[in-house]
């Protein structure tokens, strides 16, 4: 008997002092959250009465200024810039992504270029620029010194895809409307203007792409005979004269081009025949004399 009211004197202490334990708790919880929401009372009360007496004065008022597009443009030209040198990896991920596969394909070849134009990648200054909307927000087209082409589609502020040239991309606007509002003979030397664009940024497997089937088959069977080809006859050559447009019928246009290192220089200028089979947009099929 004895023993059975010790065992329960003994349970009974334990819950006395479990709840206590729990009283006792709950009193300090409350009390901490009392505490803190009166210094956060405190807190407001302070900062409002601080705010109160503190009035727009010369000293703590704050300046606005207002972003030029040219201040823009060369501020988003300068950071691609700044990822072509020091984040290769980040730059090529900037890239338009149907620009991106056209004309690149992969990130080695994204590095060659950025390696092959380093020298100009360093100096690159805005020489040129222009802001249009469409629907997916502003575009802002910076050209450089070197007359090389940065096309900026903003997606939010300092946030953007970037396409480098006006050449790659069938659908790009800025050559669309350019090349719709062309007659024949513009047309012919907008598309003979792409390929020695394309041969003189070393994108020759671009290049190879605009050349006919039938010729390709007769002169250029294999891509790499026409790198050969154009490394030792296009490229280095980027200034065009051109003369001698004649329609063929309906059928195509043929064009005479005179390609030189500069209009200053016109050592080991080269006077080529280019053959255009103009088709639907801005596609077109392309041919040349060769010697």
């Amino acid at each position: 008997m004895n023993e059975k009211f010790l065992k329960r004197s003994i349970i009974i202490i334990i819950f006395i002092v479990i709840v206590l334990v729990v009283v006792i708790v709950l009193s300090v919880l409350s009390k901490k959250a009392e505490q803190e929401q009166s210094t956060a009372y405190k807190q407001q009360q302070y900062y409002e009465k601080h705010y109160e007496t503190i009035g727009s004065t010369k000293y703590n008022d704050i300046p606005y200024t207002s972003i030029s597009d040219q201040q823009l443009c060369n501020i988003y030209l300068m950071d691609y810039r700044s990822n072509m040198i020091n984040h290769p990896e980040e730059a090529y991920k900037l890239l338009d992504e149907e620009y991106r596969n056209i004309r690149f394909g992969n990130i080695e070849d994204y590095k060659q270029y950025i390696k092959k134009n380093e020298e100009k990648i360093f100096k690159i200054k805005l020489s040129k620029f222009k802001v249009t909307q469409d629907k997916t927000g502003n575009r802002y087209i910076c050209i450089d010194q070197y007359d090389n082409y940065y096309i900026f589609r903003e997606t939010a502020i300092m946030q953007y895809s970037v396409i480098l040239d006006t050449y790659t991309l069938d659908d790009l606007p800025e050559y669309v409307e350019q090349y719709n509002k062309a007659d024949e003979q513009k047309k012919t030397a907008y598309c003979v203007d792409r390929f020695i664009k394309a041969v003189n940024d070393y994108n020759y497997k671009f290049a190879y792409s605009l050349l006919a089937d039938s010729f390709k088959n007769n002169y250029f069977k294999t891509y790499e005979s026409f790198e050969n080809y154009a490394k030792k006859n296009f490229a280095g050559k980027p200034n065009k004269v051109f003369s001698g447009f004649t329609n063929e019928g309906n059928v195509y246009n043929t064009i005479s081009v005179t390609l030189s290192k500069s209009e200053d220089d016109v050592t080991d200028a080269l006077t080529k025949k280019f053959i255009i089979k103009l088709g639907e947009g801005t596609k077109f099929e392309l041919s040349f004399n060769v010697d």
